[in-house]
């Protein structure tokens, strides 16, 4: 008995230093929009995607960085889009490798199955190590 993954989560980190904060922002601004504006192509809901920043300095300059997070449950839909995340963005965009995952709901209804199916191969026996157990 199996189940398989139904949805994914795929992050992209963007980041960028510059001698400004500005310039630090927009390019990370660019990538983005970019990224985001590709995201609503193929139909992927906003309630999918979360974007987070955050902005610090290193010495004289500022370090900006941008997480995406996005959830699919499409997975052909999901590699066209990293696909052309890779060949389109440059070095500082980073998508890392999905992490597949089963709906909890899904992991619940396995786990009746697997009890009765359990109880259908093993019905008998069980009853009599509950009588055995219960009668001592």
């Amino acid at each position: 008995m199996s189940c398989v993954p139904n949805w994914a989560l795929v992050t992209v980190k963007v980041s960028s230093t510059k001698n400004s904060a500005s310039e630090a922002k927009n390019r990370v601004s660019r990538c983005l929009d970019y990224i985001t504006q590709n995201l609503q192509k193929p139909d992927v809901q906003a309630e999918n995607i979360t974007v987070t920043k955050d902005i610090s300095r290193i010495g004289n300059a500022y370090h900006m960085e941008a997480e995406v997070s996005i959830i699919f449950s499409e997975f052909e839909k999901m590699q066209d889009i990293c696909n052309l995340f890779v060949e389109k963005l440059d070095s500082s965009v980073i998508i890392n490798p999905p992490h597949f995952n089963i709906h909890q709901e899904l992991l619940r209804i396995l786990d009746v199955k697997f009890v009765s199916v359990l109880l259908e191969m093993h019905g008998e026996k069980l009853k009599k190590y509950v009588s055995l157990l219960v009668s001592h």
